[in-house]
């Protein structure tokens, strides 16, 4: 006989499938205006054309190695915005 199943493994959430926001999470969602969301997005729209070339760049031959973001561009977008001017980065 088998025991019941495993709890499900917590997720931190902002929002919701919906975009709304989840009770209790208000105190962490930052306040971005429009232009700042505006030019996240025509970012993550670059790197997925950046994407596009540099793997065809790859299936041809013409570079050795290439990973795609598709799919996961806000993930280095959305970190990249919150930097600040005195943070370090390291590649």
């Amino acid at each position: 006989e088998e025991g019941p199943p495993p709890s499900p493994m917590p997720c931190f959430r902002l929002v919701d499938d919906l975009g709304e926001v989840v009770p209790g999470a208000e105190a962490h969602v930052p306040q971005l205006d429009e232009e700042v969301c505006l030019r996240m997005m025509e970012t993550m729209l670059r790197v997925s054309e950046f994407d596009k070339v540099f793997n065809d760049a790859q299936r041809q031959g013409r570079i050795s190695f290439y990973l795609t973001s598709r799919g996961e561009e806000a993930c280095s977008v959305g970190s990249a915005a919150a930097l600040r001017e005195d943070d370090w980065m390291l590649p």
